[in-house]
């Protein structure tokens, strides 16, 4: 890929588990790392829940190959002026098993 393909800085986020207030277990996210990606909507669908639109789109992201990115990660894209964005991955392909490129497929859900 190009490295000129590689225009969004995205940031790597790994799951803890934590106990709260209450001694449950939740999960919280940890910034691991950035990585410069191509980021690039592959198809959305529109679903009512509890009286609220929500919006659900899937992404094809491109990244340099790293063992850092696991399927429990997400990424999240600070948007300037804006409320960041979070991507939670779906599926990854290592391209032709070389170690040099991950094609990852992530989900996006935003309330409207």
């Amino acid at each position: 890929m190009p490295a000129g393909e590689r225009n969004k800085w995205l940031v790597l986020e790994k799951p803890i588990r934590v106990r709260n207030s209450l001694n449950e277990n939740v999960i919280q996210w940890e910034e691991s790392q950035g990585f410069w990606c191509s980021l690039n909507p592959i198809s959305s669908s529109e679903t009512i829940r509890a009286k609220q639109a929500q919006l659900t789109l899937t992404h094809k992201i491109k990244v340099l190959y790293t063992p850092e990115i696991t399927s429990d990660c997400r990424f999240r894209y600070d948007v300037e002026g804006g409320e960041p964005r979070y991507f939670g991955i779906t599926g990854m392909i290592n391209v032709g098993e070389r170690n040099r490129e991950l094609e990852i497929t992530a989900q996006e859900v935003r309330n409207g």
